[in-house]
């Protein structure tokens, strides 16, 4: 009872949150070529999110885009894949979470699908090998921290739809030279 008064105030929830916990139905998850979707829903949404909890043995990740007639709208966390070099990312994600390929040292190369509307905090922090990004125009905001510590990014195309971009979210970016700035943005 406690619980049901506790949800019927709040709006939002953080990803993740009872993640580990042995709350609700274990079929609310499922693991498909080492990455494990679990399915989230509140109100009327109801999708699947994609992550995988620091395996330095993955190289090439393709998500899934729908598990079970649902879409896979997010991906949480590949936090610390050091190993990874490609992920190919369906037309259904819409946002990549904080953190999302935070560490993910060895990631050359990323091709954003339509979709992305959030870049996280800290989406491809520390992700030092990562060269090149083009967001897509669908994207209003970059996340604080979202490429620090991108050592070999070189160059970045930045959308006409761009509003905020947080702080120190081009931090220790040593090889970027040069950013067009697009004239609609509010917030840096």
């Amino acid at each position: 009872i406690i619980i049901i008064s506790i949800i019927n105030i709040i709006s939002a929830f953080t990803i993740g949150i009872f993640s580990g916990c042995n709350i609700g139905n274990d079929d609310n998850e499922i693991t498909i070529n080492g990455i494990t979707y679990s399915f989230f829903s509140y109100n009327d949404e109801n999708y699947y999110y994609a992550h995988n909890v620091e395996d330095e043995s993955i190289v090439s990740v393709k998500i899934k885009d729908y598990i079970n007639g649902y879409p896979v709208k997010k991906i949480s966390s590949f936090r610390n894949c050091t190993n990874l070099t490609n992920i190919i990312i369906p037309s259904t994600v819409t946002t990549l979470a904080d953190s999302a390929f935070y560490g993910c040292s060895a990631l050359e190369d990323i091709e954003l699908p339509d979709s992305i509307i959030e870049l996280g905090s800290f989406a491809f922090k520390y992700c030092s090998e990562l060269k090149t990004i083009s967001i897509p125009d669908s994207v209003e905001e970059i996340g604080s921290g979202c490429f620090q510590g991108c050592k070999s990014l070189e160059s970045i195309k930045m959308p006409n739809s761009l509003k905020t971009i947080g702080s120190n979210a081009f931090e220790d970016c040593r090889k970027l030279k040069e950013v067009d700035l697009p004239i609609c943005i509010t917030a840096i």
